[in-house]
């Protein structure tokens, strides 16, 4: 897996230096953007790893997941949930849609690491 890029869609830094960090520790490279940003990359490269915020200011994570999915069925999307209003709601909806794993942001230095094979074996 070394030398893979991910994309990390999120508005909030300590999202993104919590899972390039981990990203990183296991060879992953990282290309950490914004939702727009994140929508326009999907447009034209593939990537066998996405983990997205599921909300964001521009672009929310449920509209890159739905996006990933249309584009690329086999790419693995984990997304993470940093809200604490209605969370499970959106949760499930970021699960239906095709995310293949969802987090809370309190989860991600402790799970993260774990879901990493599955994406790996994609």
């Amino acid at each position: 897996m070394v030398g893979m890029h991910a994309l990390v869609a999120t508005d909030t830094e300590v999202t993104a230096t919590e899972v390039t960090a981990v990203l990183r520790m296991r060879g992953w490279l990282t290309v950490e953007v914004h939702g727009r940003e994140a929508a326009r990359r999907l447009q034209i490269e593939d990537y066998p790893l996405i983990i997205t915020d599921i909300f964001m200011e521009d672009v929310d994570g449920i509209e890159i997941i739905d996006l990933a999915k249309t584009l690329t069925p086999e790419t693995f999307v984990i997304a993470i949930e940093n809200s604490v209003v209605g969370k499970a709601d959106f949760v499930r909806i970021a699960l239906l849609i095709g995310a293949d794993a969802a987090l809370t942001s309190s989860e991600v230095e402790s799970r993260l690491f774990e879901l990493l094979p599955d994406a790996e074996r994609e």
